[in-house]
């Protein structure tokens, strides 16, 4: 079952005496029921990447010492991924317009711009510094900066990568305290 994507479960019962009509109750260990709880199909869905919800249903309505409950653990799918498409060591700042091919190959995506900063550089300069490039570049044809993210953070040494991020993958976020990193989305041109 993958992460943000529902998933159907479905209770077979057999051998029912006549007049007998079994209520559903339904529990999953990761996530929710989104749609058929007390019935014998249940849709579910979890947000948590790499998990393996376990789904239990218990049926109500049997004589007493008949078995009632059964589980079933699915295995998790990995989702979709990012992908890096840039890499520089130091402190480069990229034409924003160099992606834009990836931008219109892939219309859904988003882009992650990752800097890593050396421990005496200024973070808060550093997303000045990049604003204000944003800010020439937002009135670009076919440039929508507000598909790209950023993440500066400090570190040990000066880098840049630049992921395309599908939907439904993580988008990438701070590695170090939030005292040490700011996170944010350029705005919409």
């Amino acid at each position: 079952m993958r992460a943000g994507e529902p998933g159907i479960f479905t209770a077979n019962v057999k051998g029912l005496a006549k007049g007998v009509h079994p209520i559903y109750l339904w529990s999953v260990s990761i996530g929710e029921v989104i749609d058929g709880q007390g019935t014998k199909r249940v849709r579910v869905v979890h947000n948590t990447p790499y998990a393996t919800p376990t789904v239990t249903v218990e049926v109500h309505g049997f004589p007493e010492g008949c078995p009632a409950m059964d589980s079933e653990t699915t295995p998790f799918e990995e989702g979709p991924q990012i992908t890096l498409i840039a890499n520089n060591t130091g402190l480069g700042f990229y034409d924003l317009k160099e992606f834009t091919p990836d931008l219109k190959n892939n219309p859904n995506a988003d882009l992650a711009i990752v800097v890593e900063l050396a421990q005496n550089d200024d973070v808060q300069k550093v997303k000045t510094l990049l604003e204000q490039t944003l800010k020439k570049q937002s009135t670009v044809p076919d440039v929508d900066v507000s598909r790209f993210h950023f993440v500066l953070q400090k570190g040990t040494k000066r880098w840049t990568k630049v992921f395309l991020v599908p939907p439904g993958a993580a988008m990438p976020a701070c590695e170090t305290d939030k005292k040490t990193c700011i996170e944010f989305v350029a705005p919409a041109s």
